[in-house]
């Protein structure tokens, strides 16, 4: 069974009204089509062959939508056509720089933020030592 065609995310009324005459259009020409309300998006994903976010699509709902179709190989792209900032995979995310420091005692990391120039004078605990470290290696104030 072919997977259904496009899905419209929406985000205000006037861009209800356009993603209703896009998917007519698709229908009219034998594929299916459906729009949906990006506010209400939960994080199922349908079965599809594109996803399309309509310009008032708030940004917050634009990533969970582009985050959760794009870690399912769905196509997504802007009623422009452009394609959006592509999401990292969530299951890569790993923080392998916060476990390695987690393992050092104080002292090592008070010896390693001296080694590397990082100002710890005014941390008063672990963790702060050990933001610092990262907010550093990130290349960030802390």
């Amino acid at each position: 069974m072919a997977a259904p065609g496009t899905i419209f995310f929406w985000g205000t009324s006037a861009d209800f009204a356009l993603a209703r005459r896009m998917a007519e259009t698709i229908k009219a020409s034998g594929h299916q089509a459906f729009t949906r309300d990006a506010s209400v998006f939960a994080g199922d994903v349908e079965p599809c062959e594109k996803v399309v976010l309509l310009p008032s699509v708030a940004p917050q709902h634009a990533k969970r939508i582009s985050t959760a179709y794009a870690y399912a190989k769905i196509v997504i792209e802007h009623a422009d056509g452009t394609k959006p900032v592509p999401v990292p995979d969530p299951t890569l995310k790993v923080r392998p720089l916060n476990e390695k420091l987690r393992r050092l005692t104080n002292r090592e990391l008070r010896t390693l933020a001296r080694e590397r120039g990082i100002d710890i004078e005014r941390a008063r605990d672990r963790a702060t030592i050990i933001a610092a470290i990262e907010a550093a290696a990130k290349g960030s104030p802390p």
